[in-house]
């Protein structure tokens, strides 16, 4: 039977110093540190946190409390973070105490309290001018004002861009808030007093700090993952391990936002991060595992575009160089400005340097907190290390940055603070569950592969999966349960606040400046065409290429002046000569567009997170069609008019082939947009074009065509073409009549008989 609890309050002769924190171990769940050991009592022990050092003192355990190696029993010492403490027969973790005391501690800030009394408005924004200055790339000139009315405060939005909230949800007019409301503008968040004539201040850790409670995942009605729980405070750098298909980028994603728990909840600052989407949007960093650059393009034109998309719309291009030209420089990326990014069949800068340009790309706005999904993937393990050691000072500068990895080597994973391992197997009947999240060396690799000799660390990674493999995952989750691993990185570090208003709806970001969008998504994709000089050449002068071929198949029977016995061929051979010019046209715009979605998939994905609008998107691609399709109609009809001496107008027959071409286009962005992958688009095309020859009318005309046909028929759109060129064409060649009366041939006279 434990002994009864001891009030810490009435232990005699404390430390001569005054304490400014306790820190309570024992087995009840109650406590800092929690040993779940039977040799533990309920409460056991102290650590006082004074001005002059550390003091161990005993609660009057059962079992007793020692200090050292050999154990000395203690009343109450003096003690140091490396001491080893046994408490009973239990050894306390060596990385425990000096954990909880690191990992726990709140942060300061000196801060001032903004007098709204005093002041009577205040302005938030980026630039001078502003009564507060944001120093925040996401922030606006003048991001937003907070002004008292006959004692009402009201907080209006001055037309910002990545918006003004009050309580978590963004305003769209002037709102009027009371004590307590919470304002926040970018990186800036404030609370009104209870009086209402302060806006206080609410900076440090906690608004950034990541927290998973209980988070399950669902796709398709079956569960990926179960029962996960995790805190990631700023100034960490935590990895996501565990063996392939375990749910590692599952979890990944609902902790970025992109997918919603089916159960449990993420929580930013003790806001539940799907809920307020929108707030968190431009807070959250997320480098995918694929690259979100264009291959094509130098690295800092891909930083340049992606600047003027995600930053505010008034931010000028000199602010933009200089953000650009101070993340290249925190990136070690100086020299590479003007070389081409490149891919695996582009040569371009390097994989590592690759890796660096996909997270200068997201470290333009800033963002407190960073996601990254396999950034060491394909790199050598010199660059693995180096992005690692980047990632590592970016830590250590305060951002909150989670990562997947997949099997680093002992000098990169030492870099991490923590790391989560995710399983599955048939214990969890296949589902995703968290086997262990605490210290990331050594203490993860010792839970799942103790060491056989005290002292000796693990001589590399490989014992972490190694041991996991040699138990039921179920088992390792329960152990880590009662590890008092839990109790630090878990149980002691939890905000305590639950999420409010979830939204089971899948979040998408508001867009913004649509007209800013569209003009820098059309010179985007103007400048990746000029760069790929070669696909683009061939893009451009297919037209010619055909309209020269047709040109020589039809020209000799269309340029014969018309005879009475070459009226019907001559009439084919137009019919024809306008079907497949149509043809060509369509086949121009679908061919055309049919890789611009698909090529660029993880950069389109990545820029709806940020807040890219669809209609900008569609509507950027879409004038650059109309640029390259007017190019290519024209050089088709000039060579094909010129070469069959068309009888028609030029300019309606161009109209119709223009139409055409758009048609084309239409679909080939279709296809894109709805496959994943080029090849796939590719070889769809040929399937797309095959019904419009069939169903065009050429073949058959389209009253002869059965019922059930003509209804597919009518929405092809090489039918209309050709039935727009044809007719037009058809009425403006010249007729042939034959003559009524033939003359006879007349008999020769005598005199020519005689010759």
């Amino acid at each position: 039977m434990n002994p009864p609890l001891i009030d810490p309050t009435n232990q005699p002769q404390l430390p001569p110093s005054t304490p400014s924190r306790i820190v309570l171990i024992g087995r009840a769940p109650g406590n800092d540190l929690v040993l779940r050991h039977p040799g533990v009592s309920a409460r056991h022990a102290r650590v006082i946190v004074a001005a002059d050092g550390l003091w161990l003192e005993d609660l009057g355990s059962r079992n007793g409390t020692c200090v050292g190696s050999p154990p000395q029993r203690i009343t109450r010492e003096p003690i140091h973070l490396d001491d080893t403490i046994t408490l009973g027969d239990c050894v306390l973790p060596a990385t425990a105490l000096r954990d909880l005391l690191h990992r726990t501690h709140p942060r300061r800030t000196d801060a001032v309290s903004i007098d709204l009394e005093s002041a009577g408005m205040v302005t938030f924004g980026r630039r001078a001018g502003a009564g507060v200055a944001i120093h925040q790339p996401i922030a606006s000139a003048m991001h937003a004002s907070v002004s008292v009315d006959r004692g009402r405060v009201i907080v209006r939005d001055l037309g910002s861009m990545s918006g003004t909230f009050v309580d978590g949800n963004r305003i769209q007019r002037p709102v009027q808030i009371g004590p307590g409301a919470i304002v926040q503008m970018a990186d800036q968040r404030y609370r009104l007093s209870d009086d209402a004539r302060f806006l206080e201040p609410l900076l440090g850790g906690s608004c950034d700090m990541v927290e998973a409670q209980g988070v399950a995942v669902e796709a398709s009605g079956r569960r990926l993952l179960e029962s996960v729980s995790l805190v990631v405070q700023p100034g960490e750098l935590v990895a996501i391990m565990g063996p392939s298909g375990a749910g590692k980028s599952t979890l990944l994603s609902a902790l970025n936002g992109q997918l919603v728990p089916a159960a449990g909840q993420v929580t930013i600052g003790g806001l539940d991060l799907h809920a307020h989407y929108e707030l968190f949007r431009g807070r959250i960093g997320y480098v995918p595992q694929d690259d979100i650059l264009h291959a094509d393009l130098t690295v800092w034109q891909a930083l340049w575009y992606a600047a003027r998309l995600r930053l505010p719309h008034d931010t000028t291009n000199d602010e933009i160089a200089s953000r650009i030209g101070g993340v290249i420089a925190q990136l070690g990326l100086q020299g590479t400005e003007h070389t081409r990014v490149g891919d695996q069949r582009k040569r371009g800068v390097s994989g590592g340097q690759r890796k660096r340009v996909n997270l200068a790309m997201e470290l333009l706005t800033d963002p407190p907190i960073l996601v990254l999904d396999e950034p060491t993937s394909g790199l050598s393990s010199t660059d693995a290390l180096c992005v690692i050691e980047l990632l590592r000072s970016l830590a250590d500068a305060g951002k909150t940055i989670l990562v997947t990895i997949h099997q680093p080597s002992l000098e990169t994973f030492i870099k991490f603070d923590a790391v989560a391992v995710i399983a599955r197997d048939a214990s969890t009947n296949q589902i995703g569950r968290l086997a262990w999240f605490g210290r990331a060396w050594p203490d993860s690799v010792t839970f799942f592969e103790p060491s056989t000799s005290a002292g000796i660390l693990p001589a590399n990674v490989d014992g972490m999966l190694r041991g996991l493999a040699t138990r039921p995952v179920i088992e390792w989750v329960q152990q880590w349960n009662q590890s008092i691993a839990k109790t630090i990185w878990v149980d002691r570090r939890t905000s305590g606040v639950g999420a409010v208003g979830r939204k089971r709806a899948r979040p998408s970001a508001r867009a913004t400046a649509r007209c800013m969008q569209w003009l820098t998504l059309v010179k985007r994709t103007l400048n990746v065409k000029a760069a790929d000089g070669w696909n683009t050449a061939v893009l451009l002068l297919q037209a010619p290429i055909v309209a020269l071929l047709i040109g020589a198949v039809f020209s000799k029977v269309l340029r014969t002046p018309p005879t009475l016995a070459m009226w019907p061929k001559a009439g084919v051979d137009m019919a024809t000569t306008v079907f497949v010019t149509s043809l060509a046209a369509i086949w121009f715009g679908c061919s055309s567009m049919a890789r611009e979605i698909v090529s660029e998939w993880p950069i389109y994905r990545r820029e709806r997170m940020a807040g890219l609008s669809i209609l900008s998107y569609v509507t950027s691609k879409m004038t650059v069609l109309l640029g390259i399709a007017a190019v290519q109609c024209g050089l088709l009809l000039g060579i094909v008019g010129w070469s069959c001496q068309l009888s028609s107008s030029w300019l309606p027959l161009f109209c119709v082939l223009y139409a055409a071409a758009l048609a084309g286009g239409a679909l080939g962005l279709f296809i894109s947009a709805l496959l994943r992958t080029s090849e796939a688009a590719a070889g769809v095309l040929p399937m797309m074009l095959l019904p419009m020859i069939v169903l065009g009318g050429i073949l058959v005309p389209l009253a002869d065509l059965p019922k059930l046909t003509q209804p597919l028929a009518a929405a092809m759109p090489s039918r209309w073409a050709f039935e727009g060129m044809v007719v037009r064409e058809a009425n403006a060649r010249p007729r042939v009549r034959k003559p009524e009366h033939p003359q006879q041939p007349s008999l020769p006279t005598s005199t020519s008989a005689a010759r």
